[in-house]
């Protein structure tokens, strides 16, 4: 009997892994993932892990899980994730994805993220920032864009935005695994110096409008993700069971992400 419940909670594990690991686009190009679960790691395997300036606090996700997402306070908090993971790319204007779930009720201009360096401004091509606004923006140094369809910066409610950057094609946002907006202009980004940032603008200028909200489910590809691959990001992420890992076993059951799958007895 208790090798069959072994069978079965290994079964489980099994399927529950497999199922999860396949929902996830582009695994083989995810660069960084940072769950938020009581710290900034990056649970991808590379080991890029987060530096906290300032004091963004652990709070609830959307989920209502403790401990399970940062909240800045627009002040001087930030995430800095290191400048190691450029090293992952043949050529600093490769195409990139950024995902992150964000909520505010800030109805000003505050820089959610960036990627790479300013260095100087002046001959195109540098680093990116994505800005929460009215129309939200994803722009460079003399490169500005802005989304058709405005950011519910101020709304207080939880919202997955995607940044995609494609060398060939240009830009796109998505919000709520839904194309929001679309630029062609192939000319925009150089990334270099420095790598990803949560919750201020460029790290090599003045910190800007800083993010005053909450933050979480932080994850960088070095490929770009097609409308398809956004969408499904959009409902795997979306989906509770999804958010976390198995957090654990215990003699009574199998707890994953906050909820008992089954009343397993191991001994």
């Amino acid at each position: 009997m208790i090798k069959k419940v072994y069978i079965l909670a290994l079964c489980f594990f099994l399927y529950n892994g497999t199922l999860a690991y396949s929902q996830i686009p582009q695994t083989n190009n995810l660069i960084a993932y940072y769950p938020f679960s009581g710290n900034v790691d990056d649970t991808s395997g590379n080991s890029y892990n987060g530096v906290i300036s300032g004091n963004p606090t652990l709070t609830t996700d959307r989920f209502d899980n403790i401990n399970s997402a940062y909240s800045f306070d627009g002040v001087n908090d930030w995430i800095y994730f290191g400048s190691t993971m450029l090293s992952q790319f043949t050529n600093n204007y490769d195409s990139f994805t950024i995902s992150v779930w964000a909520k505010s009720t800030n109805s000003s201009n505050q820089d959610l993220l960036t990627y790479g360096g300013m260095i100087s401004c002046g001959g195109g091509r540098y680093g990116a920032i994505a800005r929460l606004d009215d129309p939200i923006q994803f722009n460079s140094c003399n490169a500005a864009f802005n989304s058709s369809s405005g950011g519910a910066n101020s709304d207080g409610v939880w919202h997955q935005y995607v940044f995609v950057w494609n060398k060939s094609t240009g830009r796109k946002v998505y919000k709520n695994g839904v194309q929001i907006g679309s630029d062609t202009d192939t000319n925009a980004f150089r990334i270099q110096t420095y790598g990803l940032v949560l919750g201020r603008g460029f790290m090599d200028l003045p910190l800007g409008n800083l993010f005053n909200g909450v933050a979480d489910e932080v994850r960088l590809w070095k490929t770009a993700l097609t409308s398809t691959e956004v969408a499904n990001l959009y409902s795997y992420e979306n989906d509770p069971l999804n958010t976390v890992p198995v957090a654990s076993v215990g003699l009574t059951g199998i707890k994953y992400e906050g909820y008992y799958a089954d009343n397993y007895t191991f001994f």
